[in-house]
């Protein structure tokens, strides 16, 4: 880019103003990169697994804790579901983040990025 500033002979302010759009595109892109969500698959089966643990924990409970199998039961599913949930949500980041408004701000600074280099580059 450097190169290319250099042969359209760019004034500074203009050069530095397209170095710090290329930026900020470069890290709204890097940033979605970063985001791979972990495959279905995975999520069904933790979740299948933690309902059998579940279904079979009161029979391994019941001798120790006699009817206070139920309540232990209660506060242990309680956690557990809870802590699954928070890891489906974490497990799926496109359900909980503004898409449409990384899109949105991604489109216009592309936009203003291509009217700033035919701008340029036609002296227009």
């Amino acid at each position: 880019l450097t190169a290319i500033a250099t042969r359209l002979k760019l004034p500074d302010d203009d050069r530095l103003q397209m170095t710090n759009s290329l930026s900020r595109l470069s890290n709204i892109v890097g940033s979605c990169e970063e985001l791979s969500p972990i495959p279905m698959a995975y999520v069904k089966q933790t979740t299948r697994f933690l309902f059998l643990y579940l279904t079979l924990l009161p029979l391994g409970l019941l001798q120790d804790l006699g009817a206070g199998t139920m309540l232990a039961e209660q506060v242990i599913a309680f956690a557990l579901l809870g802590i699954e949930n928070v890891a489906a949500l974490l497990e799926e980041p496109f359900l909980a983040l503004p898409i449409d408004q990384i899109c949105a701000i991604t489109a216009r600074d592309s936009q203003a990025l291509r009217n700033d280099w035919d701008r340029l580059s036609f002296g227009g």
